[in-house]
């Protein structure tokens, strides 16, 4: 398991959310870092961090694990119920049942 990963805001100019992870907590903070070229929406390095508008807010592991679990399959159960024909969110749909 990664111990820091930062999420790209795409709404927002060089803004990230970065996560670490400390023992059975997470700290939260926006940073800002320019957007390399050919960078992704997650990555798990990042050059150049500026404090963002907010740090270092702690969540607790597991209830953001369980949040995000939650979240996402509402997402992806969004996204099988709007594609029926595609074949590849049927096999999504089941290996999140395997998953959760």
């Amino acid at each position: 398991m990664r111990e820091y990963v930062v999420l790209s805001d795409t709404e927002s100019y060089n803004t990230w959310l970065e996560f670490r992870r400390k023992n059975e907590t997470v700290v939260v903070s926006i940073v800002k870092s320019e957007k390399a070229q050919g960078s992704h929406s997650i990555e798990f390095t990042l050059k150049g961090i500026r404090p963002g508008e907010w740090r270092n807010e702690e969540i607790d592991f597991e209830q953001l694990k369980k949040e995000f679990i939650k979240k996402m399959e509402r997402y992806l159960n969004h996204i099988i119920k709007n594609n029926p024909e595609n074949l590849l969110f049927n096999n999504l749909e089941r290996e999140l049942k395997e998953i959760i």
